[in-house]
């Protein structure tokens, strides 16, 4: 134990010794000569507080400019940036550590935290697993003075240091990262993981797979979106979209594919030829801010056997609420340049709409639908119920159902392969049932 404190008193020096060299560089700009006929120079404030991890679990023992949280952003807020929120992505090993806030030359403040419930906003906190389908994972902590947090297993990790009112306690937010991943239009909106590899001095994340010119795309984490701090209520816990909720933080990338950004605008992959493509998301613990960056590379013609196909209906009100896609067909037919599917007893909502992906491995390989190019979907067979053409008389990108009903569909796909292309597909609905 006297070893332990010895080496936190060490630590606690050097914080103040950090500290202290940030304010003396901040008033060495403003210092003039003692002339009666100079002017009178105020010194400006002393620097903000700054606010790092550190110990046995960390790869930090003494404070440096990576162990240093990153102004975090309010997406309840337009995504701007929020001096109460304090971001930092860190490799943490099982064991222990603390957050430091190094505020001025004069203190030093420790603090851990235990997963223990405690009040806030008039809410008793708890564990949160409401993040988009339910993955997100992270916990908050209650902060204790001279504290340490516990990790039980190794890995990149999202900690969020939020402080509200100064008068309350700060809130701590910890996940463990299990996957990061991809979700947009070059996946028709699924979540697709990279497959993850520990490296010397970070993680390197990789997903290959066939993408489409100018398609968009964010990056996230376990499946997640976002995370709200506060107020805790039941209406932001229980409740998709958090509404009312005045702080959130992001647990996606968007902006530039040489420029992520936590929480801003689509990625797009404007200016790129279709085809196969390896994407390389890479986080370093050496890199100031959140510490990933991203590359894509076209690595030529993508076009899998039909044996690899997923197809799919993915639309609106067919399964469940909001967009999601069907159980994938069954492959009947196999030969060259041809392929049949099948998907029996599929039940369409009155109101719904759909179009026709393909998937291989969880990345889409084409987009069909009544106006798709170059090859559109012909819809043949009983279509009196499935809304085809716009009131003015053009095709829909979209299929309509315009009255509830059971179907067996048959997928005809002509392809040349030698090419990647498909040359024609069609969809034919044979009614099964009425309501």
């Amino acid at each position: 134990m006297p070893r332990l404190y010895n080496k936190k008193q060490n630590i606690m020096k050097k914080l103040k010794f950090f500290a202290f060299a940030l304010a003396a560089s901040a008033v060495a700009f403003t210092l003039t000569s003692c002339s009666d006929d100079d002017p009178v120079v105020v010194p400006p404030p002393p620097p903000p507080p700054t606010i790092h991890i550190l110990g046995e679990a960390t790869e930090f023992d003494e404070p440096t400019i990576y162990s240093m949280f990153f102004a975090g952003r309010n997406e309840a807020n337009n995504n701007a940036l929020d001096p109460r929120i304090h971001e930092m992505y860190a490799w943490l090993e099982a064991g222990t550590f603390y957050i430091a806030v190094l505020e001025g030359a004069e203190t030093a403040r420790t603090f851990g935290g235990t997963p223990a419930n405690f009040t806030y906003h008039g809410q008793d906190d708890r564990e949160f697993v409401g993040g988009r389908n339910g993955a997100w994972g992270g916990r908050f902590y209650r902060p204790e003075n001279e504290g340490t947090f516990t990790i039980t297993e190794a890995g990149l990790h999202h900690i969020v240091y939020f402080q509200g009112d100064e008068n309350l306690d700060p809130i701590v937010m910890i996940a463990k990262i299990d996957y990061m991943g991809l979700r947009g239009g070059l996946n028709s909106g699924s979540f697709s993981p990279f497959v993850a590899t520990r490296v010397a001095d970070g993680v390197d994340f990789e997903r290959i797979g066939f993408f489409r010119n100018d398609n968009w795309f964010k990056l996230a984490y376990n499946a997640g979106w976002k995370i709200p701090l506060a107020p805790f209520n039941e209406t932001a816990w229980n409740t998709d979209n958090f509404p009312n909720v005045p702080v959130v933080v992001n647990t996606n990338f968007g902006g530039a594919i040489n420029d992520l950004v936590v929480g801003a605008g689509d990625l797009r992959t404007a200016g790129l030829e279709d085809g196969n493509f390896r994407l390389s998301l890479a986080w370093r613990s050496n890199r100031e801010g959140h510490g990933f960056t991203l590359a894509i590379e076209r690595l030529g013609e993508f076009f899998a056997p039909a044996e690899d196909w997923e197809v799919r209906l993915r639309g609106n009100n067919i399964v469940g609420d909001g967009w999601q896609n069907t159980e994938a067909a069954t492959l009947t037919t196999s030969e060259p340049g041809r392929a049949v599917f099948t998907m029996e007893n599929l039940e369409l909502a009155s109101g719904g709409y759909f179009g026709f992906p393909i998937f291989v491995d969880g990345a889409e390989l084409r987009w069909f639908s009544p106006v798709s190019e170059p090859v559109a979907m012909e819809v043949t067979g009983d279509t009196d119920y499935l809304g085809l053409l716009n009131e003015d008389g053009t095709p829909r990108g979209t299929v309509l159902v315009t009255e509830t009903r059971t179907y067996n569909i048959t997928f005809t796909f002509e392809f040349n392969a030698d090419e990647a292309a498909f040359t024609s597909a069609t969809a034919h609905f044979e009614l099964v049932t009425t309501p």
